[in-house]
């Protein structure tokens, strides 16, 4: 998808994401997964998790210009992009969350993990930058999820280079938050 997506686009990108989610197996189903395969078969529950966190990536491209304030929602399009969009990064993140905890510290991190966890975050640094209403729906959520990223990626900034950088551009993106929004880091 790209910034010229029509709201029809869109609606279709997401539309045709969930059917897709919605015909995996139940073992990889975003709600109410079956788990019972997960004690013997640890890589079930990693696969589940990546899968999810392909799908929100998916349904969150065409959904990034809405939160980055690039694309005004259109009037008469029937769903709030921005909220949907904001849902997803939030979602994102979760299952980001749940990868790295799979994998850290057993393994060096799945890049892609560590790519979710920076993009997720970076994506909500700007929907808020970008918020000059302040009315971003789960604007608590979102900074919890910022702060939470940063965490994170400062623990695997000693041993990836992918996790410092990565760090290191959240640090300097959150700095450009609005005063009312800044989080408290320890650098």
């Amino acid at each position: 998808a790209s910034e010229s997506s029509s709201p029809s686009q869109v609606a279709c990108i997401q539309n045709e994401v969930e059917n897709w989610i919605n015909s995996l197996p139940p073992v990889y189903r975003v709600a109410d997964p079956d788990t019972t395969w997960d004690e013997c078969h640890p890589y079930v529950a990693f696969q589940r998790h990546q899968t999810h966190a392909v799908a929100y990536m998916m349904k969150l491209d065409s959904l990034k210009p809405y939160l980055t304030g690039r694309v005004t929602q259109a009037p008469n399009c029937g769903r709030d992009f921005r909220a949907i969009g904001l849902d997803c990064c939030l979602h994102l993140s979760q299952s980001s969350r749940k990868l790295f905890e799979m994998d850290h510290p057993v393994r060096a991190p799945f890049h892609f993990v560590v790519f979710c966890i920076f993009d997720s975050a970076a994506i909500l640094c700007s929907a808020l930058i970008h918020d000059g209403e302040r009315n971003l729906p789960q604007r608590e959520m979102a900074l919890a999820v910022i702060e939470e990223a940063l965490d994170i990626l400062k623990q695997l900034s000693p041993t990836t280079k992918m996790g410092a950088t990565s760090h290191s551009l959240l640090l300097k993106l959150t700095t450009l938050l609005p005063s009312v929004d800044r989080i408290k880091t320890s650098a």
